[in-house]
């Protein structure tokens, strides 16, 4: 059977995603759990794959993996998620052998930013993105081809933060993380959108540096089928979530004391 599993991790925490031999990686933690519990034995023979290596920082809320395993795929979540920290497993499907998961019918990133930012500007400027692009002066390797389309980038706010949603099949590397660095520079008034239209006819001359990694989520990829979830598996991380979100919440609260303190 070939299983495919989807997952959420904090990135913070990892040397990056792919598997190397200097620290915690999130697929070297993974693989490492799989051949502890016994479902899998080889990464090579049991043909694991990742649908996306998110850079060292950025965070995922729905990554996915795949890998040939006889265990029972609720089996399989439940072991994961015992044996490994800051890694949450939430939903399995059985697929087909011949599925590429580099090839997803489409990927969501989400990028925090503060909600002080003039948004008419923002907004103005990521449609420039919008589109087939030649990419070239947004990823960190040259070679290859540059091209790309983004499908949308879409902003949105809450109480504490402003969203930037990008979809698209497939970014580059760095890709995003340079688009929201060249958002910034025009919103602050140091680059102006002939500079944006300029530096997506691919030629390369345009480096409007790199946003932050932490602020970037992986929401999702997709294949155009569901991912099936158990409930009892869910009542677990549920209760995970709320232990580890009243530390965050704690934490915030002196921090705000603290700060309230200082300002008397």
């Amino acid at each position: 059977m070939r299983l495919a599993l989807k997952f959420g991790y904090d990135g913070t925490v990892f040397r990056g995603y792919h598997r190397q031999r200097m620290g915690p990686t999130v697929e070297g933690s993974i693989i490492g759990a799989l051949k502890k519990t016994k479902i899998m034995r080889d990464a090579r023979r049991s043909r694991f794959q990742s649908a996306s290596r998110t850079d060292r920082g950025v965070s995922a809320v729905g990554n996915v993996i795949a890998f040939n395993t006889d265990f029972n795929p609720r089996s399989v979540v439940s072991a994961l998620n015992a044996n490994l920290e800051n890694i949450w497993f939430h939903g399995f499907s059985e697929i087909s052998d011949d599925l590429k998961l580099r090839f997803a019918k489409a990927r969501w990133y989400r990028y925090h930013l503060p909600k002080n930012l003039n948004r008419r500007v923002l907004d103005e400027g990521a449609r420039l993105f919008v589109g087939e692009h030649d990419f070239i002066n947004y990823s960190k390797r040259s070679a290859g081809d540059t091209v790309r389309k983004i499908d949308g980038i879409e902003f949105s706010e809450t109480d504490h933060v402003m969203l930037v949603d990008f979809r698209a099949k497939s970014f580059l590397w760095h890709m995003i993380r340079r688009i929201v660095s060249a958002l910034l520079a025009l919103e602050s008034g140091r680059i102006k959108k002939r500079d944006i239209a300029g530096s997506l006819k691919g030629e390369k001359s345009y480096n409007f540096g790199l946003a932050a990694p932490e602020p970037l989520f992986l929401m999702d990829v997709e294949y155009g089928f569901k991912f099936e979830s158990d409930m009892e598996i869910n009542r677990r991380l549920d209760g995970h979530f709320e232990k580890e979100l009243f530390k965050v919440k704690t934490h915030q609260m002196l921090l705000d004391t603290i700060k309230n303190n200082i300002s008397r």
